[in-house]
């Protein structure tokens, strides 16, 4: 497992006593992500868990090629941490999902994430409850299959896009994800029907 380092994440953790040490002693414990959102195109995933010496951090991270790349950390609100095993939370606030906006640096990105630092918190808390967190290895699977994927522009109506939007919000996904497994549940059952269909 490599980290992405530099002086910019590296100061902005210690603004916030962490050291990269800490982080990689915190990967290393194998804690749950969950997948937040996406800022300019790369995917954003969130981590609670516990140091050694029992610390509760939160980390913002993302995959840059094969290395984790944090972007901010905080100390974890202790009266909600972790508490079934190493990493997992069971406590539970009402989150509602944040809007992201666009960042001109990655230190303006780090600086949003620590002012909204306890909604993301909760809405970890949230994906653990209801089972919807994910090792860090499929992380990295994750992170290679997208690295195969090929941008596509298609123009749809404006009603499809707007049913999309409505019932990928009804599954707690994105539409374009939405959208996207549609399209390749309709594929493969496409092939399926000519395979059998050339078979008989």
């Amino acid at each position: 497992m490599s980290f992405d380092w530099d002086l910019a994440n590296i100061a902005h953790l210690a603004r916030h006593r962490i050291t990269p040490d800490d982080v990689e002693e915190l990967f290393r414990r194998e804690p749950r992500q969950e997948n937040y959102d996406v800022v300019d195109g790369e995917d954003r995933w969130t981590v609670v868990g516990r140091t050694k010496s029992l610390r509760i951090l939160a980390i913002v991270f993302t995959i840059r090629g094969e290395s984790i790349r944090p972007i901010t950390g905080w100390d974890a609100d202790k009266t909600k941490s972790p508490s079934r095993g190493i990493s997992k939370g069971t406590s539970i606030m009402s989150a509602k999902k944040l809007t992201i906006p666009p960042f001109t640096s990655e230190k303006e990105e780090a600086d949003w994430w620590y002012r909204n630092r306890r909604s993301v918190e909760a809405s970890w808390r949230q994906a653990d409850r209801e089972g919807k967190t994910v090792s860090l290895a499929e992380v990295l699977e994750r992170a290679k299959r997208k690295a195969t994927l090929k941008p596509v522009t298609l123009r749809l109506p404006g009603g499809d896009i707007d049913t999309a939007r409505r019932l990928a919000e009804e599954k707690g996904i994105g539409y374009q994800t939405y959208i996207k497994i549609l399209l390749h549940d309709a594929l493969r059952t496409e092939v399926a029907r000519q395979t059998q269909a050339s078979r008989k």
